[in-house]
């Protein structure tokens, strides 16, 4: 079976810590890259303990075209209003893209910009991204290369509600 390449880009933060520990423990997966401007050179287990003796990878700082070119997915764990500004040009790469942020979950970009208070640098983009609750949209979700990961409190709410 095929393992499937990941790089993760924004590593150094909470929520890419968790999805590092997952990532690292799943025979399909082979996290290649762990891109952040934060700790540079160091290994992940600095700003993650908990993955000490789980992996040799360093943080590294990389374009997100540079840290995804031989991946299969990259993953972002940027901030919002960052990531909107970085997925172009893996698109362009043509590499699978799940965001953690909220720059993609909405598909009204007047909305984006009223809840963001800001410019939607591209989109155009919005509308190519899936919402990645699997209970709501499981067969979109398999079939898209663009999605966008619930937030935790939105999701808890919305489980409760379907």
């Amino acid at each position: 079976m095929k393992r499937f390449k990941a790089a993760v880009i924004g590593g150094s933060g909470y929520g890419a810590g968790e999805m590092l520990r997952r990532l690292l423990m799943h025979p399909d997966v082979e996290v290649t890259k762990v891109a952040s401007i934060d700790y540079v050179g160091e290994p992940v287990w600095a700003a993650h303990p908990n993955l000490t003796g789980l992996t040799d990878l360093v943080f590294e700082d990389l374009a997100p075209k540079e840290a995804a070119k031989d991946a299969d997915v990259a993953l972002l764990a940027l901030p919002h209003k960052v990531t909107a500004a970085k997925v172009p040009e893996l698109v362009e790469l043509g590499v699978k893209v799940v965001d953690m942020s909220g720059d993609f979950r909405l598909k009204d970009v007047g909305a984006y910009e009223h809840y963001y208070q800001t410019k939607h640098p591209c989109p155009e983009l919005m509308e190519k991204f899936v919402y990645g609750l699997p209970e709501l949209n499981r067969s979109m979700i398999r079939e898209s290369k663009y999605i966008a990961s619930p937030g935790c409190f939105a999701t808890t709410i919305e489980l409760g509600l379907l």
